[in-house]
C-alpha cells in the first residue's frame, strides 16, 4: 500500500526479509526519510526499479540477496549518494541497466 510508512519518519532499520514480496511501489516507502538500512532478502521478487527507493534519501545499506531479481533498472534519473552497500548475491541477473551504476556513486565495491 503506498504510504504504509508514512508516519515512520524517525525509523532507521526496517527489515522486510522472507515476507515472500514479489513487488515493490513507487511510493512504499515514503515517509522513511531517516532509514539507514533496509532489508528485503529472501522474497520473490524479479526486478528492481532504484526509482522505487527515490524517497529513502539517508540510505546506507541495501540488502536484495535471494530473491529471483534479473532485472535492474533505474527509471529516472537522479543521483543516490548515500547508498554505500548493495547485495545481491544469491539472485538470477540477466540485464543492468547502463545508468544504475552511474546513480550509485559512493557504493563501495
Amino acid at each position: 500500500p503506498v504510504r504504509l510508512f508514512w508516519d515512520c519518519r524517525s525509523l532507521e532499520f526496517l527489515d522486510l526479509s522472507t515476507n515472500r514480496l514479489r513487488s515493490l511501489s513507487r511510493n512504499g516507502f515514503a515517509g522513511l526519510v531517516k532509514l539507514r538500512e533496509l532489508h528485503l532478502e529472501h522474497n520473490h521478487l524479479t526486478k528492481i526499479n532504484f526509482a522505487h527507493f527515490l524517497r529513502l534519501s539517508g540510505l546506507q545499506t541495501l540488502f536484495l540477496q535471494c530473491n529471483k531479481i534479473s532485472n535492474l533498472t533505474c527509471g529516472m534519473q537522479w543521483t543516490w549518494d548515500t547508498l554505500e552497500k548493495l547485495d545481491l548475491t544469491g539472485n538470477e541477473i540477466k540485464t543492468i541497466e547502463l545508468t544504475v551504476f552511474e546513480t550509485l556513486p559512493a557504493l563501495k565495491i
